[in-house]
């Protein structure tokens, strides 16, 4: 069966399956390949609720797309789903909702952070800094709150404060920690942007162990990676999703970059 393309494994339950990985594969292509066609055709990859106003095969891949999203919520739960790093770049490529429910409320959060972000460029026009004002109750405390979230990412634990959101507080001079100014953020690159830089280096070199010093801002984020990761594996708050990490282990990124793992994957370079 191995030989067919058959393989055993364990299901969520923990029971042994056999299962036809080339044929799920293909079949999980093929529902991918028709949500796309969906998408063109409505311009969105959002089903009706109801189920007479979809045709049987739209129903099909209604259903298909909602398994997606449940084997989504198992990952990022920490549990084993039929899920892959693949698939889920595939997903993301086309701009997939994983979430739809945190979409759903994306404008009104907009307007509130704008709102919000207005409020501070009023209070620094005013004042002109972000001194504590006990005439300013409501904005000071928004100040407060900025500097709470602000220290919470630095210590890898996700909130509102995107990086997006501290690049626009940046912008307006805001100090994130009180009577300090605000250090100049050099290079941000989003994680997206990091990952296509190290898929270049692995082509340009064969592997993804980036020197830490020599290897600039790429090597730093090397580093980086790898201490969230252990942060993840110990249950700590890490900035590195399952999803995310995933991803790196499909391109055989190195979570363990100790000298004598480094001597292995060299002496392997060097046909030793």
């Amino acid at each position: 069966l191995v030989d067919l393309g058959w393989q055993k494994s364990l299901d969520k339950k923990g029971c042994i399956r056999i299962c036809d990985l080339a044929g799920e594969t293909k079949t999980w292509n093929e529902n991918y390949e028709k949500l796309i066609e969906y998408k063109e055709k409505n311009g969105n990859m959002v089903f009706p609720s109801g189920n007479s106003k979809l045709s049987k095969k739209d129903l099909h891949l209604r259903n298909w797309v909602i398994r997606v999203r449940k084997e989504y919520q198992r990952l990022q739960s920490g549990k084993e789903a039929d899920l892959s790093a693949i698939q889920m770049k595939k997903l993301s490529d086309i701009n997939f909702l994983f979430n739809p429910k945190k979409i759903s409320h994306s404008k009104s959060n907009k307007e509130i952070w704008e709102s919000r972000l207005q409020a501070l460029k009023d209070y620094k026009a005013r004042y002109g800094d972000f001194a504590m004002h006990k005439k300013e109750a409501s904005t000071t405390k928004l100040i407060q709150k900025m500097r709470r979230e602000y220290k919470m990412r630095q210590r890898g634990e996700h909130n509102g404060l995107t990086d997006k959101r501290i690049a626009q507080l940046e912008e307006i001079g805001f100090e994130f920690e009180r009577g300090k100014t605000p250090k100049v953020r050099y290079e941000r690159r989003s994680w997206e942007e990091r990952f296509q830089h190290l898929l270049k280096y692995k082509e340009e070199h064969g592997h993804c162990i980036v020197p830490q010093i020599a290897g600039g801002m790429l090597g730093k984020w090397v580093g980086r990676q790898r201490k969230e990761y252990n942060n993840l594996m110990k249950g700590e708050p890490s900035s590195l999703t399952h999803e995310k990490a995933l991803r790196l282990s499909s391109i055989g990124f190195c979570f363990d970059a100790s000298s004598r793992f480094r001597g292995k994957i060299r002496g392997r370079q060097n046909g030793d």
